[in-house]
């Protein structure tokens, strides 16, 4: 599969990407583990030389069977006894053929007090949502970074898609790693093409939330 999402997910990771085939239309993975909530913990995901999957490898995984759950459909429990192997490397001219084409990622309407658009009725998400994992190219992106007295800092971003408004927490390590000594603010990011990988999380509080799970771009 070529990879577009390494996320944070509690003491784990959340792996996610495309069949290397039919471009838009191929099918997303997301390999989970056997824990509760799926998470996969470091050593599962490490490659032979050690270091994590990267945005846009093409790497090789060893699947048990397929494991749905609810929207997220793309669910796939890996093989643990077995390492994964880097194969290749998408070009980056290639990725647009890889969006997914759609007026809007999931369902609209729907906000948390920080956010707007970012959240789905976990019912809405179970019944009409067919897939939890998106592939898209914003407008007009800012990064907008805060601090807090029971946190260090939180990343969101807000972001233009077919005419509607998105801001959406962002739980890609490496956006968190290159802005870690910014101050707070709003940032705006220049980079073109850049390109969102966006997830449907776990359940909480009632809701689904939608999460940047990979921002494809900021990385050269």
């Amino acid at each position: 599969m070529v990879c577009f999402a390494v996320s944070r997910k509690y003491k784990g990771y959340c792996v996610a990407g495309k069949e290397l085939a039919n471009r838009s239309e191929s099918p997303w993975i997301r390999p989970v583990s056997s824990n509760a909530m799926g998470e996969l913990p470091l050593k599962t995901i490490l490659l032979e030389d050690g270091n994590k999957p990267g945005f846009l490898d093409i790497i090789k995984i060893a699947i048990k069977k397929p494991l749905p759950h609810y929207y997220q459909t793309e669910n796939c429990l890996v093989d643990a006894d077995k390492r994964w192997e880097r194969v290749g490397r998408l070009k980056c001219e290639e990725l647009g053929e890889y969006c997914d084409r759609m007026d809007t990622p999931w369902e609209n309407g729907h906000h948390s007090v920080n956010g707007t658009n970012d959240r789905i009725p976990i019912e809405v998400a179970n019944e009409r949502c067919e897939s939890s994992l998106v592939l898209i190219e914003p407008r007009d992106l800012y990064l907008i970074l805060t601090t807090g007295l029971t946190y260090k800092q939180k990343i969101r971003a807000e972001f233009v898609y077919s005419g509607a408004t998105y801001n959406l927490s962002v739980t890609d390590p490496f956006v968190g790693k290159i802005y870690a000594d910014r101050k707070a603010g709003r940032y705006r990011i220049e980079e073109s093409p850049l390109y969102l990988c966006i997830s449907l999380g776990e359940s909480l509080d009632g809701y689904s939330y939608k999460l940047v799970a990979g921002m494809i771009g900021l990385r050269g």
